[in-house]
């Protein structure tokens, strides 16, 4: 008796377009591209934007064939990943610092997930934080260091390409907190996210962090992103 063939239930792999902002990366960057081209799943454009670095960033990120490596054209992170959108291929879009590291499984499980899940817009997994300095860097907390947690971080989420057809791209006038400012436009137009219980990212901090950089600025940031919100709730109706 011949046996039936059950189709996949993923019978076209969609493409996952992995934007890399970097700006004077070359300390990290190697492990980072390497959690990338470990991935389980393979169906990729890796697309590195760099902000003009003056070390090593360009040589190394070229020296890799599968990496698409583009000069970017304005200032600071958020810029970089609004050039990399408009860039990108991909039906679906996943984001990495340079100085973090992908689980090897990262984009598989989420790839399923959203596959499986059509109703859902954005998936994170949890995040692990580690030191890679002996000092802890100005302005983190201690107790990040403990367990993995659940957080709306760019570096553990995969989104469709559509999402951002939707939001919007981010606010490349906000140097920091403009991912706080993306997520609270994904909520105002009432779009879905979903945690899986599986870590997908380590973030490294280091004295070098962005948000260490440009600690000073962070809070004012985060005062022009609820205000913003304010101010979309307002116009939508809400008493407040």
């Amino acid at each position: 008796m011949e046996q039936s063939i059950l189709p996949s239930p993923f019978p076209t792999e969609p493409l996952v377009s992995v934007l890399v902002p970097v700006l004077n990366a070359a300390r990290f960057l190697p492990e980072a591209l390497a959690s990338i081209a470990a991935q389980t799943y393979t169906r990729l454009e890796i697309i590195v934007i760099d902000g003009l670095s003056t070390d090593s960033t360009a040589q190394i990120a070229q020296s890799l064939a599968s990496v698409r490596y583009l000069r970017q054209t304005g200032v600071n992170m958020f810029n970089a990943l609004n050039e990399g959108l408009d860039a990108a291929t991909g039906e679906y879009v996943a984001i990495l610092s340079s100085d973090d590291l992908w689980t090897c499984d990262k984009l598989q499980l989420q790839v399923e997930y959203l596959t499986s899940h059509p109703e859902t817009d954005l998936v994170f997994g949890l995040t692990k934080h580690v030191l890679v300095e002996g000092q802890m860097p100005p302005g983190f907390r201690q107790e990040l260091l403990q367990g993995e947690r659940a957080a709306s971080y760019l570096e553990a989420m995969l989104a469709r390409a559509s999402t951002f057809e939707r939001v919007g791209k981010f606010n490349q006038t906000l140097n920091q907190a403009a991912d706080t400012d993306w997520f609270a436009r994904f909520r105002h137009f009432n779009l879905r996210s979903e945690f899986i219980p599986h870590r997908v990212v380590t973030r490294r901090m280091h004295s070098s962090n962005l948000s260490h950089i440009h600690g000073g600025n962070l809070y004012h940031e985060l005062l022009v992103a609820t205000r913003a919100q304010t101010l979309r709730h307002r116009s939508a109706g809400g008493s407040r």
